[in-house]
């Protein structure tokens, strides 16, 4: 170990309050790689567990067992294990990463039988099935899609339903139908829907009380008379229809 010790003294020699004593402590080490003593603070020592010289030591280190594989060059490297967990691929450089990113993978559309090109980030985001958004659409609102219930497939309250197992048959005529009775109104505030900015369908008995997405059992609400609600029946809330219904069985 060195220890070396300087003092500066103030400009009177007597002056003893001036003196500055500095004390530097450093133990010389090896490389793991290539030997070479290396010297190193005594307080950074515990701070790793591995001596290296130059940066190229380091990177032919081989204490380090490779634990992944490139994929372009197929070269065995060490990788942190926090890399390794994530969803992205790791190659053993920048140029091989690169020429990996440029690498195309042609697929074949499930609606209109295009071939298509996708890089690999793509992919890993589970991309592939289509070759546009207008193709992904029009298949998810089509006879084919089991869950298409004629332009309500996207509502949530029908997919809540669903989950639930409750009955779910509100047709697009129905919901204009209902919309109609009360004039295109919030059933409770009669808010329009120009008022409201939008008309939610509401469940007069709440979804969580077994109230499925029926013409009998859903009336217009705004987004303030929907939340206030919330999973309480109207007669709970202390709300009323601004027009009597003979459809809804409360």
């Amino acid at each position: 170990m060195f220890v070396d010790v300087v003092a500066v003294t103030g400009k009177d020699e007597g002056d003893l309050d001036a003196v500055v004593v500095e004390t530097t402590a450093y133990v010389s080490v090896k490389c793991d790689v290539c030997g070479k003593d290396v010297n190193r603070w005594i307080s950074r020592l515990n701070q790793s567990k591995h001596t290296y010289c130059s940066k190229e030591c380091r990177s032919l280190d081989l204490t380090r067992s490779p634990n992944a594989v490139c994929p372009v060059c197929q070269k065995q490297f060490h990788v942190k294990p926090s890399r390794l967990n994530s969803t992205s691929t790791v190659c053993c450089s920048r140029e091989c990463m690169g020429i990996y990113q440029r690498k195309q993978t042609e697929f074949v559309c499930k609606r209109c039988g295009k071939t298509f090109l996708l890089r690999p980030s793509q992919i890993e985001q589970g991309k592939g099935s289509y070759c546009s958004r207008e193709c992904q659409l029009s298949d998810y609102s089509s006879v084919g899609n089991p869950n298409w219930k004629h332009g309500f497939s996207g509502h949530t309250g029908y997919y809540r339903s669903l989950r639930k197992e409750l009955t779910s048959d509100l047709s697009k005529e129905q919901w204009e139908q209902i919309l109609e009775h009360f004039e295109y109104r919030c059933a409770y505030c009669g808010k329009s829907e120009a008022e409201a900015g939008v008309l939610h369908k509401e469940h007069v008995i709440p979804a969580s009380r077994g109230g499925g997405l029926t013409f009998s059992n859903i009336v217009p609400s705004c987004p303030t008379c929907n939340s206030k609600k919330h999973d309480k029946t109207p007669s709970e809330a202390g709300m009323f229809f601004i027009k009597p219904v003979h459809f809804i069985n409360e």
